[in-house]
């Protein structure tokens, strides 16, 4: 079988991965403003105790505010909303409310002081456990302490295969391009 050497021919390795799901993570400044971003290396670390993983450039004001507060939600976007994810990944300066920039809706959360989303199906308030610097990103690893779902798509005693099945999710492929299911999305921001 051969093998076609493709390292140094491709923008990021990211490209030759399975793309992770896109997420937008909300925070709140020290100073009380609401921040939202999207972002697409995230994972499930845990279950016992539930704790996800998502990765932030030093560079975003949503690395600042997780350092800072050491809370986070991690919002789980619906297809629907893929014109406001990619609007979240813009620029906006610091003192900036980002849900009113870009459209969103913040709604409180229960126990963290960053806002849920509510165009989001699932939404995790998490508390910062710990951070490590991985090249050009800082990883979070946040324990869940609280969650919610839409409730169109959570019955009780509904099987775990039952539910993921009615939880969608988009990934980003590059600039406007995200892909649900089996279909390509474009941004029309």
């Amino acid at each position: 079988m051969k093998k076609e050497p493709i390292f140094s021919k491709v923008e990021k390795i990211t490209y030759l991965t399975p793309a992770s799901p896109v997420v937008l993570v909300s925070t709140k400044s020290g100073s009380g403003i609401n921040n939202v971003a999207p972002f697409g290396m995230f994972m499930v670390a845990s279950t016992e105790p539930p704790m996800v993983l998502v990765a932030v450039s030093p560079k975003a004001d949503t690395h600042a505010n997780i350092v800072e507060t050491k809370e986070f939600v991690v919002a789980v976007p619906k297809p629907s909303i893929v014109d406001q994810v990619y609007a979240a990944g813009g620029k906006f300066p610091p003192e900036a409310d980002e849900f009113t920039c870009v459209g969103l809706t913040p709604y409180s959360s229960n126990i963290v002081r960053p806002p849920k989303v509510a165009e989001c199906c699932v939404n995790l308030e998490c508390t910062l456990e710990w951070s490590q610097s991985a090249g050009n990103h800082t990883i979070f690893c946040g324990v869940v302490v609280d969650a919610d779902i839409d409730r169109e798509l959570y019955q009780e005693g509904m099987s775990p295969v039952e539910l993921r099945g009615k939880v969608s999710e988009i990934y980003h492929l590059t600039g406007k391009a995200f892909l649900s299911g089996n279909k390509i999305v474009w941004a029309n921001e």
